[in-house]
């Protein structure tokens, strides 16, 4: 573009029948006419379901780009989420 955008960038985590899991804000930039920025957005997320073998809980990532306040890109994916955690000699997934 030849002109300065404001863009914000959202995360929005469903349960794969539309139930609202949590909405994560990116925060609002600035990008300037040829300029390249990288946006990101992350928070904790409480009482999931863990995938794994056997059980495949999955749910709908949902990431919205916008430009000046109007949706630009907007991408879908279904996923699933794992818990690890290393300590004491011992490897847990999904605290197993």
């Amino acid at each position: 573009s030849n002109t300065a955008k404001n863009i914000t960038y959202e995360v929005t985590i469903k349960e794969l029948n539309g139930k609202f899991v949590k909405k994560i804000n990116g925060g609002k930039l600035t990008i300037q006419p040829n300029e390249t920025k990288t946006v990101s957005a992350s928070a904790n997320v409480a009482n999931l379901e863990f995938w794994s073998w056997g059980y495949g809980y999955l749910y709908d990532v949902v990431t919205t780009l916008k430009i000046d306040k109007k949706e630009f890109d907007i991408v879908k994916t279904r996923t699933g989420f794992r818990k690890t955690e290393f300590g004491n000699g011992l490897f847990k997934l999904n605290d197993r």
